[in-house]
């Protein structure tokens, strides 16, 4: 598996996730201790420091898989795949563009 494919998986599989965390909340059951934190790992893979700039990166990647709430995994999938590319080239473009602007 490429890099690519496979930040491209785990992008996809925070997505799932996040559906399933959101799932239990509307249950009343609490997550929070079962947050994979798969983000971070997507972040490190693709470059990303911990600094202020990355925190706002971080806070609209939540704000993208909150998109999850409006998708049916069962009869839509493709929206699934759409929403994962979405996010990686957005996270791929703010670290190309991060690379090239100073800081």
């Amino acid at each position: 598996m490429n890099h690519k494919k496979l930040l491209l998986a785990l992008i996809k599989d925070d997505l799932v996730h996040h559906k399933l965390l959101n799932a239990f909340s509307d249950l009343g059951i609490r997550a929070d201790y079962y947050h994979l934190r798969l983000n971070e790992t997507i972040f490190e893979l693709m470059g990303f420091d911990e600094s202020r700039q990355t925190d706002m990166i971080v806070d609209h990647y939540f704000e993208l898989l909150k998109h999850t709430k409006f998708i049916n995994f069962e009869h839509h999938p493709r929206q699934l795949d759409l929403l994962t590319t979405e996010i990686y080239d957005y996270l791929e473009m703010v670290r190309e563009n991060k690379a090239v602007s100073p800081s």
